[in-house]
């Protein structure tokens, strides 16, 4: 993979950004941006580090998190415990993740394209709001990126290769295995995946079926054995080899009986919340759909006309960036939801235009007939998403968001620069730190600060050894530093029984519950003796 001096600087300046928000952003605002889930990994890992159980509560072991990225950092954790706060070190390490996917990126996009366009994409990664405020919500988001941008540079190049021996197929189920010990959604690469290297085997090198068949089994196998401690490790902790969190996040969205108005309402629903996602975290990007759609004369055949249509969608895109994240999902204001979904459905439609058009020209025809396989996987990831757990959340969709920029970005700027718009490059790339700035001053999740000050509280005015019960867990435990039970079952499977079996209070009380966070649920018994904001704090007396 190359490194020139221009892009290091690049890859440098997008490190620079990300550590400034990280050490410069007040604890009490940085709360808002990162996820629960977050914490409740940091959780997991304190317990090991400190008293070397696998578990969120200190309790109940779990298998419901994602482990490449407790590998990568119990080490640090364990070296600095005590010396940098459990946050921070997550946060740099998941910065230098997300800068050296955007390296891996311009390694992918220069096999295609010219060496600006690969720089303005890997531009692109650095600054795109996205992916800095997913990285941010201290999930493993960014490291299964980078992987995924591995495991995609790495193939293009087995197949371009000119022979293909045994240690390149293993390579290559080995990288395939590493990406489910990121995210165990890339199980679902495989279907694709194999589809693609049979057509590959079978039309491009001209092998006979059975030897082609021969090497699939044995890119699989090298990915089974990959996975497999990582099974078995989940099986000696919890009993079987299914994550927690995926058991709990289907208990929890699937509580009334299946129907086909209630599956095509919750379709409907979660697609529409997906759209969202993909688009706000993209920062708009979206939009630039429309920008090719322009440029390759979708919208505006002539070329006078062409430059006028271009602006007003900058104008369009520059507007978008104003919009905050919804933070209340589907009940947020009807008029920023509107607007989202206005500029989602004609982006849509500009993209679709323009994708079609670029696909002819050879660049984008050749990634297409290469990576491929990566639009099959987000399309699979889009169906598992929708008829299984009925959940997104904004590092759900990192790994499309990922396929997105490597198959939209490049042709935008390809064109732009042949036409030499650089003064739209530039308006681009503001839009772009707008929308930083956007999301860092009104943070899509406020009423974390709420959890925050009730697990501070909870920590000053409780002694080791009190229980303490939530929902959404993460914050609370992480700052009260108490054994806290997590009631919604994505890391206790116990409290995931309880649920789906309907006997959360008795499970309360079993497990000596005295300080309760949240009213989704108060047995008999408990009084509120603290409140901050909604987040209510109730006590057994």
């Amino acid at each position: 993979m190359k490194l020139d001096r221009i892009l290091l600087s690049l890859l440098g300046v997008g490190l620079l950004l990300r550590f400034v928000l990280i050490f410069v952003t007040p604890l009490e605002h940085l709360v808002q941006i990162m996820s629960d889930d977050g914490f409740i990994a940091m959780q997991i890992m304190r317990n090991v580090v400190e008293s070397g159980v696998v578990s969120f509560d200190g309790v109940v072991t779990t298998n419901g998190f994602q482990p490449l990225y407790y590998l990568i950092l119990l080490p640090f954790f364990k070296l600095l415990s005590g010396v940098v706060a459990y946050e921070t070190i997550a946060l740099v390490m998941l910065s230098v993740f997300d800068v050296l996917t955007a390296w891996v990126l311009y390694s992918l996009v220069s096999m295609y394209y010219s060496d600006r366009t690969a720089k303005l994409t890997a531009a692109f990664w650095l600054f795109n709001p996205g992916t800095l405020f997913i990285m941010l919500m201290g999930v493993e988001a960014s490291v299964s990126a980078f992987f995924l941008g591995v495991f995609a540079l790495s193939y293009a190049k087995v197949k371009r290769g000119r022979h293909l021996t045994g240690a390149k197929l293993v390579g290559l189920g080995f990288l395939w295995g590493l990406l489910f010990w990121a995210r165990t959604e890339f199980v679902l690469l495989g279907l694709p995946l194999l589809v693609d290297a049979w057509w590959h085997l079978r039309r491009k090198r001209g092998l006979r079926a059975g030897k082609s068949l021969g090497m699939l089994i044995a890119v699989g196998l090298a990915a089974l054995l990959t996975v497999l401690p990582w099974l078995w490790f989940s099986w000696s902790l919890t009993g079987h080899v299914s994550q927690d969190s995926g058991r709990a996040i289907y208990a929890l969205t699937h509580v009334v009986p299946w129907s086909l108005g209630l599956f095509v309402t919750k379709a409907c629903v979660f697609l529409t919340k997906y759209a969202l996602k993909v688009g706000n975290n993209l920062g708009s990007m979206a939009l630039f759909g429309l920008m090719l759609g322009v440029l390759f004369r979708i919208v505006s055949p002539s070329r006078e006309g062409r430059g006028s249509w271009l602006w007003l969608v900058g104008v369009a895109l520059f507007l978008a960036a104003l919009i905050p994240e919804p933070n209340l999902g589907l009940s947020a204001d009807a008029t920023q939801l509107a607007l989202l979904v206005g500029l989602g459905v004609v982006s849509f439609v500009g993209t679709i235009g323009g994708l079609r058009g670029f696909s002819s020209e050879g660049e984008l025809g050749k990634m297409l007939r290469e990576q491929g396989y990566l639009l099959g996987f987000a399309v699979l990831h889009v169906l598992f998403y929708t008829t299984y757990l009925w959940l997104v959340q904004a590092w759900h969709i990192f790994s499309v968001l990922f396929i997105g920029v490597l198959f939209l970005v490049p042709p935008l700027f390809r064109t732009l620069l042949k036409q030499k718009r650089f003064l739209m490059i530039g308006f681009v790339f503001f839009v772009l730190l707008v929308k930083i700035f956007v999301l860092w001053s009104t943070p899509s999740m406020p009423w974390q600060v709420d959890m925050y000050h009730a697990g501070v509280w909870l920590g000053e005015n409780t002694v080791e050894g009190t229980v303490v019960g939530a929902f959404d867990a993460g914050i609370v435990a992480y700052f009260s530093e108490r054994e806290t039970v997590n009631l919604d079952g994505v890391v206790n499977r116990e409290a995931e029984v309880a649920f789906r079996e309907g006997w959360t209070e008795r499970y309360i009380a079993e497990r000596g519950v005295s300080y309760l966070m949240g009213d989704k649920l108060v047995p008999d018994g408990f009084v509120e003796v603290q409140r901050f904001g909604d987040e209510i704090i109730f006590e057994r007396r």
